[in-house]
């Protein structure tokens, strides 16, 4: 099956449960996808971040943002889905070191956004199993040019962390087993 032929969580051939939510502007509450439902929408809600994308309508009318707003890291919600092992990736962690001192508002808002979820990652970082932090911090969000070096940062972040993954998969029976449920 393509990659991209895929337009139902269940049409990807796994349960996929998806712990990346969204938040409806109307309620402030986290609206989490999960099994069902139309798996481009998500990854469209998921990309609509405050001040740079306009919030998305889903078909119950709800307005709806970026989950990353207030679960950047949704360590908790993914063991709420079920989760035994949660091997999370903070790209994040690394700091932000590509943002001088804000002179617009706009720069201002940003800022704002970055020390909220911080805030919020940091409160979940210790509900993972093992946190995963490539050296990504020197890269804004928006430099799709440099999507290679992400890739490789991602990598090497991996490999250093294999064999504390060996060891964790190692401490529970049965999971050395083929996963047919992924949270991700």
């Amino acid at each position: 099956m393509a990659a991209h032929s895929a337009t139902f969580f269940l049409a990807i051939g796994l349960a996929v449960k998806c712990s990346d939510g969204k938040v409806s502007l109307r309620k402030g509450s986290l609206i989490v996808f999960r099994d069902k439902g139309d798996l481009p929408f998500a990854i469209r809600a998921s990309a609509c971040i405050p001040a740079i994308y306009a919030p998305i309508r889903d078909d119950q009318g709800r307005l709806l943002i970026d989950g990353g707003i207030v679960a950047n890291l949704p360590i908790s919600h993914t063991r709420d889905l079920g989760a035994d092992l949660v091997i999370a990736v903070d790209v994040n962690a690394d700091g932000i070191r590509f943002f001088d001192q804000p002179h617009t508002a706009l720069g201002v808002l940003a800022y704002t956004f970055i020390a909220v979820e911080r805030i919020v990652s940091n409160q979940e970082r210790k509900n993972a199993d093992l946190l995963i932090a490539p050296r990504v911090g020197h890269i804004r969000w928006d430099q799709t040019r440099r999507t290679d070096e992400l890739i490789q940062a991602g990598y090497e972040a991996g490999l250093e962390s294999i064999e504390t993954i060996k060891k964790l998969i190692g401490e529970r029976p049965g999971m050395a087993q083929p996963i047919e449920t992924f949270v991700v």
